[in-house]
């Protein structure tokens, strides 16, 4: 781990970078949070830890030295400002990152790091022993981190022997097939396919068996029968066929909202579809408008408990009637009222119960 020279001293945590260099920045030792190398893409990936930011640093350069340590093979200068930090615990630390491409293979490297020494301004930000940092006879020197030496490994092809040369130290895997034995794999693959279709053809007869007894337990049956009259009486008619079982019209309820003209007819029309098409029983207010004048609350209650389906038709006048009814803050109405209007706020109550 980096070595922070202002560790247990707490009272250091802020300094004005732009006029001093702090005095304890040539103490800081950096390190290394991991080193990857990759051998395919020939590249070191190095990634360091940076000062905190109280050291005034303002970039770091990062090296590949040779195997002594001696000679420097590439560098590279990694700013401030393309570092990003991470959060641990109470704790903010400055991670810097840098890939080295295009290396030699079979060769070793020391990847280093080391703060950059001065600023853009000239001055000194690892004064050593100094309190002036413009003073150019002062020593001025930062501490680099050093990681053991690393290689990249050459990638060997893979070694494709053919059966029948000579053997030596690598490990040969001969491949001795027949005819007769492809004969055997087909027969065994065309087996195994067939007992799989009829397996497969068993289990769908046995589920259309199934859906056809399920079909059949929930199909209600009904039978006619011809209504014979007694040997005493005369036949009135022999081709006369009367159910037993009587299916009533199924009673429809349209509640809705008269919004204007063209609305209206739109429901009428919709009201005349059901009535025709599917021949039920429709219920709507300007056809039941006798009812509704001999008795109001009575035709609103008869009618929905009478209803087997409430269809309750949405519009932007619903919505406005619905809400003003809720909220209570205005009323709303057409600017030519008609009788019927009221019966929707009326009527919403009963069929939302």
């Amino acid at each position: 781990m980096p070595h922070h020279p202002d560790y247990y001293n707490d009272t250091i945590t802020e300094h004005d970078c732009k006029r001093t260099s702090n005095l304890q920045a040539s103490r800081w030792t950096g390190g290394f949070r991991r080193i990857l190398v990759h051998p395919l893409a020939r590249t070191i990936q190095v990634e360091f830890v940076g000062a905190p930011p109280h050291y005034c640093f303002e970039g770091y350069e990062v090296r590949l030295k040779d195997e002594s340590g001696l000679e420097l093979l590439h560098s590279a200068v990694v700013p401030v400002e393309l570092m990003y930090m991470e959060y641990f615990g109470n704790q903010t630390i400055l991670f810097g990152q840098y890939n080295f491409t295009d290396l030699e293979v079979d060769q070793y490297f020391m990847p280093s790091v080391i703060p950059i020494e001065r600023s853009r301004d000239g001055r000194c930000l690892c004064p050593v022993l100094s309190t002036s940092p413009f003073d150019n006879r002062m020593v001025c020197s930062c501490i680099a981190a050093d990681w053991h030496k690393v290689r990249i490994q050459r990638v060997k092809k893979p070694l494709i022997i053919v059966p029948g040369l000579e053997q030596n130290a690598t490990l040969i895997f001969r491949a001795k097939q027949s005819a007769s034995g492809y004969i055997w794999t087909i027969i065994l693959v065309s087996m195994l396919l067939i007992i799989s279709l009829m397996i497969f053809f068993l289990l769908y007869v046995l589920y259309l068996y199934h859906v056809r007894r399920r079909l059949a337990s929930k199909a209600i049956r009904l039978r006619f029968v011809t209504d014979r009259p007694h040997s005493t009486t005369l036949p009135i008619s022999s081709n006369i066929h009367t159910p037993l079982i009587r299916i009533a019209r199924l009673n429809i309820l349209l509640i809705y909202s008269h919004d204007s003209l063209l609305h209206d007819k739109c429901v009428l029309f919709f009201a005349e579809y059901l009535r025709n098409v599917f021949n039920f029983d429709v219920h709507l207010d300007v056809w039941d408008i006798t009812e509704i004048e001999r008795n109001l609350l009575d035709y609103i209650t008869v009618s929905i408990l009478n209803a087997d389906k409430v269809i309750i038709i949405n519009s932007e006048g619903a919505y406005y009637h619905y809400r003003c009814k809720i909220q209570h803050e205005y009323r709303i109405e057409r600017k030519d009222p008609e009788p019927l209007d009221g019966l929707f706020d009326k009527q919403i109550d009963q069929a939302l119960l």
